[in-house]
Formats: C-alpha cells, structure tokens, sequence
C-alpha cells in the first residue's frame, strides 16, 4: 500500500501525526505524510519529525507510491510520530508554482507555447517554453499575469478520470505527464485549468506581484523565463 499524500488534498496542512512503516537507518516511511517529495520542478518540503527524539527532514522523495523522509541522524525505532512542515519554504513554493500556472496559462492561451521545463526556488522561478518569444513581449505578459494575482481568482483541486482528460488541460509535453488512471486537476476558476501533481495557494491573490527578472534565448523555440515575487 503506498503512502497517504495529505499534501495533495490540503497543501496548507502544517502538522500531522502518522504511524511508522518502515525504516532503515536515517530513511523512513510513514503510513501517511504531509511532507511534498521533490519532483515537477517543485522542490521537497523539510521540517521535523517528533516522536522520544526530535529529527530534521533534510530530503523527501518518492519512489512508485511510497514517499521516503531523509532524517539528520537515525530514526530510533518509534512507532507513531508527528510531523511539522517548514511552513515558510512551504508557502513560497505555493506561490511560485501558482505563479508559474498564470504565466503558463497566459503563454498557451494568448501564443500557443508549452512548457518544455520548469524549477521552483525559494526566491524565484524560472519556466523554459518552446515558442519564438521575443523579449519586447515580456511587459505585457507580465501585466496580463498581474491582473489575473489581482482578481484574486480561486484555485482549487480535483481528480478526473485519466479517460475525460482533454488536451486543453495540459501546458507541458503530453509525455511527461505521469500514466495514472488518475489525473489531478488544478484550476484557477475562471482562468485556466492544467494536469499536475504540485501544492498551490487556495487564491491568486495570496501570489503576490509577478516580476519577470531574467530572460533568456536557448534556441529560436526554446525560451527560458525567470520570474521574482514581490
């Protein structure tokens, strides 16, 4: 049975009890975690792991459907435990990659262009796109995002069948999306809705401004787009 991901239901989930599954050494499995494991360009959350001894999570990875916590020293062999999230790198990976979903949304819908890549930080974002974009393009699509953060559209989160999915719903190469029955929906209402497996803000409005920092041309249809937020 694979781990319970509580972070796909509540991203703003910031503790959690669980009972152990395994461990070995300084990895362990937990029956259920809120803890997100690094992949589609999001980083992993780190925190603490509290049971008789208290234990940083230094890394958190997936492996088929089992999520696997990286402690700072041994796991001692507890049997229920508690997590808690480091809410504040958590929030700013919420923000990017909200942030990226505008700008993503804005790029496909007004010019047609994927996402070919993408990487969350703490401090910035930056999405590669495959698309002749020229750099004179880049203060309007920044004020098109900026007005999406100030409607302060809601962004919630569903499942549909792998069978309903329609090639709108996607914003990257249909081949990196996961081949699950499965297919986790992230819509910003009345905006966009992309296929995606990350942790986002419950409101545009929680984003804040979009400034597009850094631009780069890797290729005539190969563009890469920093953004901050303010």
């Amino acid at each position: 049975m694979g781990t319970l991901k509580l972070y796909l239901d509540d991203p703003y989930l910031i503790e959690f009890e669980s009972n152990v599954m395994e461990y070995n050494g300084k990895i362990l499995v937990l029956e259920r975690t809120a803890f997100y494991p690094e992949g589609g360009g999001q980083p992993c959350d780190t925190g603490k792991i509290l049971g008789n001894r208290e234990y940083n999570v230094i890394k958190v990875f997936k492996e088929g459907d089992i999520v696997y916590h990286e402690l700072d020293s041994e796991f001692f062999g507890e049997k229920n435990v508690r997590g808690v999230i480091d809410w504040e790198k958590r929030y700013l990976h919420m923000r990017h990659h909200t942030a990226i979903h505008i700008l993503s949304g804005i790029l496909f819908k007004d010019y047609g262009a994927r996402i070919t890549g993408s990487q969350i930080y703490t401090d910035k974002a930056r999405m590669d796109i495959n698309y002749e974009l020229g750099k004179d393009k880049l203060p309007e699509i920044e004020a098109k995002a900026n007005d999406i953060v100030k409607k302060g559209l809601d962004v919630v989160w569903y499942y549909i069948d792998r069978k309903d999915f329609k090639e709108d719903m996607v914003r990257i190469r249909e081949d990196l999306l996961p081949g699950d029955e499965k297919l986790r929906i992230v819509e910003i209402k009345g905006f966009d809705l992309q296929a995606d497996g990350g942790t986002h803000v419950k409101n545009t409005a929680e984003v804040g401004t979009i400034k597009i920092s850094k631009y780069e041309n890797k290729g005539k249809m190969n563009k890469r787009i920093y953004i901050n937020l303010l």
